[in-house]
């Protein structure tokens, strides 16, 4: 990892009012979250490098409630679909992502996926936690899509997924009469935990 690659990323994650913690590896990167989560509940993405990671059983363990969002865990709804997730996941304090890119000149995340469960993770809770390998720091968010196309390619077999999500910060507006309310269409607070890899 190119350490001025890193540092820019950091930057520009700070600037864009989000809390940057960096971890040597996934032990501490674990023991982060637990630092950063002390309640519940907490809405989980499927994705892999959230699943690698062991943080549903941690959260359990601290009996910390989890809402898995991958397959079927939300089958139990009667409505069904992704208004289902949505209500489900109304009362959750904490949703918990991981991210396909972080781009490191506009401080933004990028969160791929196929279902809308990242989405939805990712806006709905009035927290939400990124956890990314250093390897998905590219330099512009054009080098972010590019790898999302790669992704896309590599692990659905077509151009792109259906659903990119791109954060850049705690959901703020200025619509009405030009005065900043934070919270109005997502979460209040980003906190992104980089967990270094390949070294």
């Amino acid at each position: 990892m190119d350490s001025r690659l890193l540092d820019r990323a950091l930057k520009m994650l700070k600037e864009r009012e989000m809390e940057v913690y960096l971890a040597a590896g996934r032990e501490e990167a674990v023991k982060k979250i637990s630092e950063i989560i002390r309640s519940g509940p907490v809405a989980l993405s499927s994705g892999e490098y959230i699943a690698g990671m062991g943080l549903e059983e941690m959260l359990r363990s601290r009996n910390i409630e989890v809402i898995a969002t991958a397959g079927d865990s939300t089958a139990s709804c009667s409505a069904g679909g992704g208004g289902c997730l949505a209500r489900v996941l109304e009362g959750a304090a904490w949703g918990v992502t991981g991210a396909a890119a972080v781009a490191a000149d506009t401080g933004s995340i990028v969160i791929l996926e196929d279902g809308g469960n990242g989405h939805m993770v990712s806006a709905l809770p009035p927290a939400h936690l990124v956890v990314a390998g250093t390897g998905s720091i590219v330099p512009t968010l054009e080098d972010a899509l590019s790898l999302c196309r790669e992704l896309s390619l590599k692990s659905l077999g077509r151009p792109l997924a259906r659903h990119i999500s791109i954060i850049s910060g705690p959901s703020m507006t200025a619509d009405i009469q030009g005065i900043l309310v934070k919270g109005m269409h997502g979460p209040l607070e980003v906190h992104v935990v980089l967990v270094r890899e390949g070294e």
